[in-house]
């Protein structure tokens, strides 16, 4: 019996320890260019993994990181990567007026483009607010906006599969296909 290859989406945010969500009512904005960074190494060794295995990602990169290290953003295009934007300053877009979110973006877009030398077709929010409340730039807006946005919503039980998937894949061991019950896929 032969069997379909598995094709699996791999996604990375670009963004240092201080800057993830749950560090917001902790760590001041103001106080991000005075706090050690992790990211480079990081990315670093993500991008050495991804090159062991063959595979490929789409890094959904900070403005804010990839004006301060602008030759991570190259290594990520050189190796082949889809370079996408997570938004300049990590702002909740609900949190934002539509003007701010508009500047936010576009200023994101054109630095990445700028550095890596080639078209930033994604955007990724800090946080997932399209299944629940408005974005500050209103989803009506959608076709005036730089950057391709999509509705997406995520359940509690499809971030457990995806954080289960991603466990999967950093220890390498084997993947379930969609096929029958104890069918699974080649390591990556």
């Amino acid at each position: 019996m032969t069997s379909t290859p598995i094709r699996n989406a791999l996604t990375i945010d670009v963004e240092d320890y201080f800057q993830v969500s749950a560090f917001a009512p902790h760590i001041a904005r103001e106080s991000w260019d005075h706090l050690p960074c992790r990211v480079e190494r990081n990315v670093d060794l993500t991008l050495a993994m991804l090159d062991d295995h063959k595979a490929r990602a789409t890094y959904f990169t900070l403005g804010w990181i990839a004006e301060r290290y602008p030759s991570l953003v190259r290594r990520i295009v050189e190796q082949g990567h889809e370079l996408a934007s997570h938004g300049y300053a990590h702002q909740r877009a609900t949190h934002q007026s539509r003007e701010e979110f508009r500047q936010d973006i576009t200023r994101a877009k054109q630095l990445l483009e700028d550095i890596g030398g080639i078209a930033v077709k994604g955007y990724r929010p800090r946080v997932f607010p399209w299944a629940r409340q408005p974005v500050g730039a209103g989803m009506s807006e959608r076709s005036r906006l730089p950057l391709q946005l999509e509705r997406i919503s995520h359940t509690p039980r499809s971030l457990r599969h995806a954080r289960r998937a991603a466990l999967r894949f950093l220890s390498g061991r084997r993947q379930r296909t969609a096929g029958a019950a104890g069918d699974y896929g080649k390591p990556l």
